[in-house]
């Protein structure tokens, strides 16, 4: 896990020093606000602003490497980038919309994985609702976890946020889901 955090230093140092506006997502967040477990990969969003994203996709397919041949159009289609480091560690980039207009992102903030490094993550609650929105069963593992571990989530956000991507898939299942969790493992 410590490549990971050390990778992932790596590439917030880039950001940074780019100017980008981003945070990290997935399991190596899941180690934060729920029960560490194994991830082999790196996820974050990366916010473009809707402006020039063929030459933002194309820098950082300078700096990293393609998982596949056509990595650069799928991005462009599908909003996320697939990547490798150097050292081969994954990197899935999700290009994020408008910064300035983004929930999450003022949400996010940095926290401590080693002595040395500190990450910007999303917060715990808009983990959960990324989480419920892929509805793997790892994601729903991860959500226990997270929510034996946080006693202080901002349900109404939850709720809220979940409601208003509804309008554009039928989330009724994963919403019973999230509901039923929470109230098997939830404390305040």
């Amino acid at each position: 896990m410590t490549g990971l955090v050390e990778e992932a230093a790596k590439l917030q140092a880039f950001l940074e020093r780019e100017g980008y506006e981003f945070f990290f997502i997935g399991g190596l967040v899941v180690q934060v606000w729920g029960r560490p477990r194994l991830t082999q990969d790196i996820d974050l969003t990366v916010f473009t602003n809707l402006t020039n994203e063929e030459e933002f996709v194309n820098k950082f397919l300078t700096r990293f490497d393609p998982k596949f041949h056509d990595a650069d159009q799928f991005a462009l289609t599908n909003r996320v980038l697939p990547m490798f480091a150097k050292n081969g560690i994954g990197i899935d980039l999700t290009l994020g919309g408008i910064s300035a207009v983004s929930e999450p992102l003022r949400r996010s903030s940095y926290q401590r994985f080693t002595k040395e490094i500190d990450l910007k993550v999303c917060s715990a609650e808009d983990l959960i609702i990324l989480k419920a929105f892929a509805a793997r069963p790892q994601d729903w593992l991860d959500i226990e976890t997270i929510l034996i571990r946080q006693k202080d989530l901002d349900w109404d956000y939850i709720d809220s946020s979940i409601e208003a991507v509804s309008i554009y898939e039928d989330l009724t299942y994963r919403i019973d889901q999230l509901h039923n969790l929470k109230k098997e493992f939830y404390r305040e």
